[in-house]
């Protein structure tokens, strides 16, 4: 999963020329969300079948 976030922050930095600030701010999300991940054991191989129920109880967790 990291390399494919490092491969997404990429993108947004240099294919969409997203600031330095922005593409810190979704890295900082995503880390945060890997950790939610990974505290409830959730396999990364299953995300495609992740509900959209869990990012949006991340989301309101975290007061979004």
């Amino acid at each position: 999963m990291d390399d494919q976030v490092e491969l997404f922050l990429q993108n947004l930095a240099e294919q969409r020329g997203l600031s330095a600030n922005t593409t810190a701010a979704y890295r900082t999300d995503l880390d945060q969300f890997g950790e939610f991940v990974r505290q409830r054991q959730i396999a990364t191989r299953y995300w495609r079948l992740l509900p959209h129920r869990r990012p949006a109880r991340y989301a309101a967790r975290q007061g979004c």
